[in-house]
C-alpha cells in the first residue's frame, strides 16, 4: 500500500485520537487486503505480512464472522466495530476489540481506513472465569455425594485450564502422607487415586507453606527445587498448583490441579484456582454440617421408635424446703 503523503488537519486528529485510545494504530487499503502499522503492538512483533494478515492474524474458524463484518463495512462506508479472537505479540490467542474507519475523498470514495486494536483478553477472560464459576457453584449446590461431585466438578476444571489432573487430596500428618481420593485425570492417563508419601515428591518447605495456608506454584518440576523432578515424570506432571485448604488453622485437604509438561502458569490461572478452592472448601464444610445434622436427627428419630408408648417433657415442683413434691406436664 502507497503510504500518503502529508495527511490534512483532520486525518491528523484522527490519528492522534487513535494513539491515546488504543494499543495498536494502523491504516488499511480501500480494499482492506493491505496493512501498515502506525504505533504500538503489531500482534506478533511484525511477523504478518502486510497483505496476509487477516489469514494470519485472526482465528480461522473466526474469519468467516470477520470477512462479513468487513464486506458489511465496505458496502456502507461506515465504521467497522467487533469484539474478536485474534494472536497476541507473544503468540498466544486473545481477544480484540477493533474499530476501523474509513476516509473519504471529496467524491466519497474510500480512499483508505485508519484502524486502531485494543487488546481486551483481560477483560473477557474476567467474564468468561465468572460464567465458568457460575457453573461450578451450581454443581456445588446441594452436594451430598463427594466422591461423585467432586469427581464432576474436577473434570470440568480440568477440561476448562485444559489440564492433565485435577484432584482433592487428603492429609494424613503423622503418616507425613498425602491420600488421593477425588477428582479427574485425562482419560488417556493412569489414575493417581492412592497414597502418597510427601517425601518422594516435594522437599519438607512445600508442606511447610500449606501449614502456612500459601498456594503453592511449581512451574517446572525439573527446574524447581522443591520438587523431585524423576519422581513427579512418574506421575505424569510436570508442573501444579496447589491450594490447602484449612479448618480452624490446619488445612486438611489440597485441591490441585497439574499440567503434564511444565507450564508457565499466569496470575489469573492462579487466581482462579484460589478462589475455586475456598468455594469448594465452602461446599464442603456446609455438607458436613448438613450431614452431622441429618445423623443427630436419626439418632432422636430411632430413639423415639424404640418407645412402645410414647415420651413426655415434665417439670419437676419444690416446696419451700426445696424438696420435690410433684411435677407439671409441659
Amino acid at each position: 500500500m502507497n503510504t500518503r503523503q502529508a495527511p490534512g488537519t483532520g486525518e491528523r486528529l484522527l490519528f492522534a485520537f487513535a494513539h491515546a485510545s488504543a494499543d495498536t494504530v494502523f491504516r488499511l487499503s480501500p480494499d482492506f487486503t493491505r496493512l501498515q502499522y502506525l504505533q504500538g503492538d503489531e500482534f506478533a512483533t511484525g511477523a504478518y505480512q502486510p497483505d496476509t494478515w487477516l489469514d494470519e492474524f485472526i482465528l480461522a474458524e473466526d474469519r468467516p464472522q470477520v470477512a462479513a463484518r468487513i464486506r458489511e463495512a465496505m458496502r456502507s462506508k461506515s465504521q467497522f466495530e467487533m469484539e474478536h479472537r485474534a494472536y497476541r505479540a507473544d503468540g498466544s490467542l486473545g481477544w480484540y476489540l477493533s474499530r476501523i474507519v474509513p476516509l473519504l475523498d471529496d467524491d466519497g470514495a474510500i480512499t483508505e481506513w485508519v484502524g486502531t486494536a485494543s487488546d481486551i483478553t483481560a477483560r473477557k477472560r474476567r467474564e468468561q472465569d465468572a460464567v465458568f464459576v457460575d457453573e461450578i457453584m451450581r454443581m456445588l449446590v446441594g452436594l451430598t455425594d463427594l466422591d461423585s461431585t467432586m469427581a464432576t466438578v474436577a473434570e470440568r476444571i480440568g477440561q476448562y485450564l485444559e489440564l492433565s489432573h485435577c484432584l482433592l487430596v487428603e492429609l494424613d500428618e503423622p503418616e507425613q502422607s498425602i491420600t488421593a481420593r477425588h477428582g479427574w485425570q485425562r482419560a488417556d492417563l493412569p489414575s493417581l487415586f492412592n497414597i502418597y508419601q510427601l517425601a518422594d515428591y516435594l522437599a519438607p518447605e512445600v508442606e511447610r507453606a500449606w501449614q502456612r495456608g500459601e498456594t503453592v506454584v511449581v512451574h517446572d518440576v525439573f527446574a524447581d527445587p522443591r520438587a523431585n523432578g524423576a519422581n513427579c515424570a512418574t506421575l505424569h506432571f510436570g508442573a501444579m498448583i496447589s491450594v490447602p485448604l484449612q479448618h480452624k488453622g490446619h488445612w486438611q485437604f489440597l485441591l490441585t490441579i497439574y499440567n503434564e509438561t511444565p507450564r508457565d502458569w499466569n496470575e489469573h490461572e492462579i487466581a482462579l484456582i484460589q478462589d475455586l478452592a475456598e468455594r469448594i472448601w465452602t461446599a464442603l464444610e456446609r455438607a458436613r454440617a448438613e450431614q452431622a445434622l441429618s445423623i443427630s436427627e436419626a439418632k432422636y428419630h430411632a430413639l423415639f421408635d424404640s418407645m412402645d408408648q410414647g415420651y413426655c417433657i415434665i417439670e419437676i415442683l419444690f416446696d419451700e424446703a426445696e424438696q420435690p413434691v410433684d411435677w407439671r406436664y409441659i
